[in-house]
């Protein structure tokens, strides 16, 4: 899970691997795989309490279990798109199992979105030591091996130790990569699958006129932007910033580009629905 960058990996790590935390609708964090945490005043030290688990092989999880999983993320060498986030908090000595179920994370510095970086699914939670990812985590499912086929698809099916009762509502999942934007569409058109990922904009009114069909919007989800380093001439001066900003048609864009799927952004990669928006933009 430390790794997974495109939707198809993001999709299964998410089943698989349950991070300690998790964000809500508004980007609160809640307890997943931790019953509770909390920080002192200072925002340099964080303890989780991990609740009573299993992983999908029977074996149960404990704090090492998370020690191990975070100190991964502070690795270079392993990669993850967490590094740069983690690594000038945390090093592996300040990442302790006080007991069987307390984790407690002793910060360089302060860092009041530290539960936004262990809510990330990069963070979910691995066996102590495991240096193969065979698909075993604590999440609702478990990755069928000798159905996962790269390029091809994967199945997954219900973790039988899942924490939580009453989940996962179904007993499997057959993904299939479907590269041909226009075969995935007639598929989920004529029943042969359920649900698809992610479609050009062009292709969303078609769907909507498709009673059978229900696309799922999701406010925020992405944002398009084109970036400057301002350490850099012309981008040092400020003049040439505002100049680009003034010259982009921005409605035209959303027209053009998003066919009408979207809004104007602001000039912030804080969508308006965080509770960290800058009101005065």
């Amino acid at each position: 899970p430390a790794i997974s960058a495109d939707t198809l990996t993001a999709a299964v790590s998410t089943a698989i691997y349950d991070p300690l935390l998790t964000l809500d609708a508004r980007g609160q964090p809640e307890p997943l795989l931790a019953e509770s945490f909390e920080h002192d005043e200072s925002l340099t030290e964080w303890t989780f309490r991990l609740r009573k688990a299993r992983f999908a092989d029977g074996q149960p999880v404990t704090a090492k279990d998370a020690a191990y999983s975070l100190q991964r993320l502070i690795d270079e060498k392993v990669g993850s798109t967490l590094y740069s986030s983690l690594s000038p908090f945390l090093t592996p000595d300040r990442i302790q199992a006080v007991d069987s179920r307390t984790l407690r994370l002793s910060l360089k510095a302060p860092n009041s979105f530290l539960h936004e970086l262990i809510g990330e699914r990069h963070a979910g939670i691995v066996p102590a030591g495991a240096t193969e990812f065979d698909g075993v985590g604590t999440g609702p499912f478990v990755a069928v091996a000798k159905e996962w086929k790269p390029g091809q698809g994967f199945v997954l099916e219900r973790n039988p130790h899942y924490w939580e009762s009453g989940l996962p509502l179904v007993d499997k999942i057959r993904g299939i990569v479907m590269p041909d934007q226009s075969t995935k569409i007639q598929s989920l058109r004529t029943g042969e699958i359920d649900v698809i990922d992610a479609v050009e904009f062009s292709s969303l009114p078609s769907l909507e006129d498709n009673e059978s069909v229900k696309p799922a919007r999701w406010r925020n989800a992405v944002s398009y932007r084109i970036g400057f380093n301002p350490s850099k001439p012309p981008f040092d001066d400020p003049r040439v910033l505002m100049a680009l900003k003034l010259v982009a048609n921005r409605p035209q864009i959303v027209e053009l580009v998003c066919q009408g799927f979207g809004v104007v952004g602001y000039d912030s990669s804080i969508p308006p629905t965080d509770p960290t928006f800058p009101k005065s933009i």
